[in-house]
């Protein structure tokens, strides 16, 4: 692979010299070099200038994906519905170095980018709208709020790599932020209806328009589905039967994946001000595996959010600044059969079985303006608070023990143990003050060199410092180079801090993972071809881990460290006005350097490849396929490595090219029915996860 890597390199080394005469001329001035572009840009047709993709991610302003000083990919809502996506997860898959794992809890999505697969996934920031949505308990998405709708989303825009210096903790394998539609997106009514296999019905209403000398944009989406059911061959309690001489596993069986959503969303904008609120509900959300195969159990979890925007049109020619409050609530409560009747040899005749829920709060608030005063310079400044409370914490169960003093006999009654020494965890907050500093400079008409620093203060960890540097060469009107280093951090997390268990316990005494990671990048664009290289290589320290203290009791310590290294490729031709193909190709290794060895469960290949035809002015097809490979296994796992697999899906749609009146959509996922797994623990499930077959949908929508 080292090879492959020096020859990218000499190539790239090159195609520099062949495309840099703009840079080196000494009387090449601003002017001349915007002049040349433009010339190219007027060669262009027409739909391919439109094709021009913007960022706001990178740097809080609007960018092209070129020039941003980072690794971004977006994608809008119209290849959203071209390509039939059904889930966010599917969504996310086409984008380069990022791959969708599954939690065999029920079925969570982890987004691995570059290799940095955890089973909880609190190393990814998920953003709507640029606002965090993470709960405490675990620091990620929540275990009932990790599918967004996909019929209200404008587009979604991505960083591979670090991005702590904007967006503070939790920026650490990447960023994923998710924007919804505004009134400029509808101007008008949508509805749509959706079915699909395994039971799935879906329906959308949207409409933008005026109302009281206020913009409106108001959404309304609901979906009910059996889920696609895996049947499960083994579980954990299965071993335990080998042990006992039980048969008290519920396996072989399908899992429990169902569940039903509803979810509104209105916005109201008037002038310089914005306001947002929404809200999501999801009911008996099915367990799938726990501990081991769960049908009964189920987990209801409900979302509320609010934003208030102030963005003034103009306050001062050289100042852009925008204020923000925002408040999220979030809750769940979940009814966990964490093993089944009968289990440990009939120790517990109903079950062991688990009954949990927690509510928390976040308040948010944050001003940020740039300042255009200075020639050649953009500074970008930015404070702000953050107030996040687990205030409500729910656990009752017929297991123990969470401490010593309160052991429950076996055979035992559901017990109450909220608010007593044997709770899982405190119900308690954290505060945040940040400080944030971005300065792009433009140091001569071809390059721009991004500087930023951020100052995060935990009430609970103390504080983190965290710098990025980019430096962007633009090599000639076709051609961009990248020099990208940058730190980020991950912040523990409620149970790592605070869990309260015999077996398993926390450490208020944690450090913050830390990330640091070099990245060199090429994009080339020319008519109509683009082409994207990046070349990265990253270093964890202070990874988090539970290791035996000399109680003999797991606890949580900073003693990992992670290495890796990788490289994406990007293509998008179009062939012809009617015919276009993009694809892309990303390879990555991440090792523990403790047992130097593969930290395993995420693919070290990855391809993916999509062929768009309009077969007449309103109808298209879409086939796209996935190739997953080389899944190792953790270290201590002898199982075999997991099988590769590739998946086709094909997608047929009929809408007018002004996307008004009735259009339709069918679409086949995994058309071959690929039987593809995914790893899991060899504890939990000896075979693996697995993965969705295939599958069907219809739908028919009207726009007016």
């Amino acid at each position: 692979m080292k090879c492959c890597y020096f020859i990218l390199l000499i190539s790239m080394v090159c195609l520099l010299f062949v495309e840099s005469s703009y840079g080196t001329d000494k009387n090449f001035s601003r002017e001349r070099w915007y002049q040349t572009a433009a010339e190219d840009l007027l060669d262009l047709p027409l739909e391919e200038l439109v094709k021009i993709k913007v960022v706001t991610i990178a740097s809080g302003h609007r960018q092209t994906v070129q020039e941003a000083p980072a690794v971004t990919s977006v994608i809008t809502a119209e290849e959203i519905e071209s390509m039939g996506a059904q889930t966010l997860s599917q969504v996310l898959e086409t984008v380069a170095g990022l791959h969708v794992a599954r939690n065999a809890m029920s079925n969570y999505p982890i987004y691995v980018i570059r290799g940095i697969f955890t089973p909880v996934n609190a190393e990814v920031l998920f953003l709507v709208n640029g606002i965090p949505l993470k709960d405490l308990s675990y620091g990620n998405r929540g275990l009932g709020n990790w599918e967004w709708p996909l019929a209200n989303i404008e587009r979604i825009e991505v960083i591979r790599g670090p991005g702590s210096a904007i967006y503070g903790a939790d920026a650490f394998a990447g960023v994923i932020n998710v924007i919804t539609k505004t009134y400029e997106d509808l101007k008008g009514v949508e509805a749509g209806v959706r079915w699909g296999s395994f039971n799935t019905k879906e329906a959308w209403l949207l409409h933008g328009g005026s109302w009281a000398g206020f913009t409106v944009a108001a959404s309304l989406q609901y979906l009910a589905t059996d889920g696609h059911q895996p049947l499960i061959e083994e579980d954990i309690q299965t071993s335990y039967d080998q042990q006992f001489g039980t048969q008290a596993s519920l396996t072989p069986n399908k899992a429990n994946l169902a569940q039903e959503f509803l979810g509104t969303q209105v916005e109201f904008s008037r002038d310089s001000w914005l306001w947002r609120i929404g809200y999501q509900q999801r009911d008996d959300l099915g367990m799938g595996v726990g501990s081991s195969l769960d049908l009964e159990g189920s987990l209801d979890a409900h979302l509320l959010h609010s934003e208030l925007i102030y963005h003034p049109k103009i306050l001062n020619s050289n100042w852009d600044i925008t204020a923000q409050l925002s408040f999220q609530e979030l809750s769940n409560f979940g009814i966990y059969h964490l093993f089944p009747p009968q289990a440990f040899g009939g120790a517990y005749p109903a079950g062991m079985i688990s009954h949990q829920g927690t509510s928390e709060h976040h308040v948010r608030f944050e001003t940020h303006g740039f300042y255009t005063g200075w020639a050649d310079h953009r500074l970008r400044l930015g404070i702000g608070y953050e107030y996040a409370d687990l205030y409500d914490m729910f656990e009752a169960r017929n297991h123990g023990p969470g401490t010593s003093e309160q052991e429950l006999p076996l055979n035992s009654s559901i017990v109450n143990f909220t608010d007593t020494p044997s709770a899982s965890l405190p119900e308690t907050g954290r505060q945040l003050h940040y400080l944030s500093v971005q300065d792009e400079w433009e140091l001569l008409p071809t390059w721009t060199l991004t500087t930023g620093l951020r100052y995060d203060e935990y009430s609970d960890f103390g504080n983190t410092l965290n710098p990025r540097l980019a430096l962007v060469w633009r090599t000639s009107p076709k051609l961009t180079t990248k020099l990208l280093y940058g730190t980020a951090f991950r912040a523990p997390s409620f149970v790592e801090f605070y869990l309260n268990d015999s077996q398993v316990q926390g450490n208020p005494q944690l450090k913050p993972e830390a990330i640091s990671t070099w990245e060199l990048g090429f994009n080339y664009a020319v008519m109509n071809f683009n082409w994207a290289t990046n070349v990265f290589h990253y270093r964890i320290d202070d990874k988090i881990a539970y290791t035996r203290d000399t109680n003999n009791v797991f606890k949580s310590q900073n003693v990992g460290q992670w290495e890796g290294y990788g490289l994406e490729l990007e293509g998008d031709w179009q062939i012809k006005p009617d015919l276009n193909v993009s694809a892309n190709y990303s390879y990555q290794h991440t090792v523990d350097m403790e047992h130097d060895d593969d930290i395993g469960m995420y693919p070290q290949q990855a391809f993916y490849l999509q062929t768009t035809w309009l077969w007449k002015p309103a109808w298209q097809w879409q086939v796209s396929t996935h190739w997953i490979a080389d899944r190792q296994r953790k270290f201590g796992d002898s199982r075999p490595a997991v099988a590769d697999y590739a998946t086709v899906d094909l997608t047929l749609r009929y809408q007018k090219p002004d996307k008004k009146g009735i259009s339709w959509g069918i679409g086949v996922h995994n058309l071959l029915d690929k039987q593809a797994k995914g790893p899991i623990s060899r504890s939990t499930l000896p075979k693996d996860w697995p993965l969705d077959g295939r599958s069907g949908w219809i739908e028919m929508q009207y726009r007016f």
